[in-house]
């Protein structure tokens, strides 16, 4: 997943390159919000992505075997938190690069190139955040038993893993490859904020970088859609 992300916040960069393009100030504006809001999506699926990695790192098949129950109930309510977690933050995402029209002032085809990168298969991002979705809907703690909390401890493990690299033939996860690759997408991320940076005057960009932060931590899918919605017109006369 995080390898995939690489290859759409790239895209995003080079396509960044034609913002000085845009016919008006408020276009750029707009699309240099949608671009920062992706920004600080990015920021908050790299840092739970360390968290969930710090948690595979800790915890073997084998530690799981030893934990008590009350130690196997808090395992279990800090993985539901952190796909809760990256489930909103990949809807964000999904909104952003794929239903927000203001994307097509910046370039008519970026949304259906990255349409082609994001991909449903199971390692891609949305066949990953469509089993967390299905795992987030019918799973409620508050009805794990002792008795089957391991068996949903593993299928947590199994909506996380496929987000890093795995060593091949053992299925284990990289620790090193993925760390590198987040370090990565780190870089990646960063570079789209400074192109962004170079749209619009710095008082602008400090407020549009605000605005982006609290969209990313805090807005439901419903009010990104109302802020960036998927008809252009909506965006031109909002």
């Amino acid at each position: 997943m995080f390898s995939q992300l690489q290859t759409i916040f790239a895209t995003l960069i080079d396509a960044s390159k034609l913002l000085r393009n845009l016919g008006t100030a408020r276009e750029r504006r707009r699309v240099v919000l949608a671009l920062l809001t992706a920004y600080f999506v990015l920021k908050n699926i790299i840092n739970r992505g360390n968290r969930a990695l710090q948690i595979l790192n800790d915890y073997t098949n084998d530690d799981l075997d030893d934990l008590t129950p009350q130690k196997a109930r808090a395992l279990t309510e800090l993985l539901h938190v952190v796909i809760e977690q990256q489930l909103f933050d990949l809807e964000q995402l999904n909104h952003l690069l794929q239903n927000a029209s203001i994307l097509d002032l910046l370039c008519p085809n970026l949304r259906a190139t990255i349409a082609r990168q994001i991909g449903w298969k199971d390692q891609a991002l949305l066949g990953i955040a469509a089993a967390m979705y299905f795992y987030h809907a019918g799973f409620f703690i508050s009805t794990v038993s002792v008795d089957s909390i391991s068996k949903v401890i593993e299928h947590q493990f199994d909506l996380i893993r496929p987000m890093f690299p795995h060593v091949r033939d053992t299925g284990r996860i990289n620790l090193r490859a993925s760390r590198q690759l987040l370090g990565e997408l780190r870089k990646t991320m960063e570079s789209l904020r400074s192109a962004t940076s170079k749209a619009v005057p710095q008082e602008d960009f400090l407020i549009l970088s605000r605005k982006a932060e609290a969209f990313a931590c805090h807005a439901s899918l419903q009010k990104l859609g109302r802020v960036f919605p998927s008809k252009l017109y909506e965006v031109k006369n909002g």
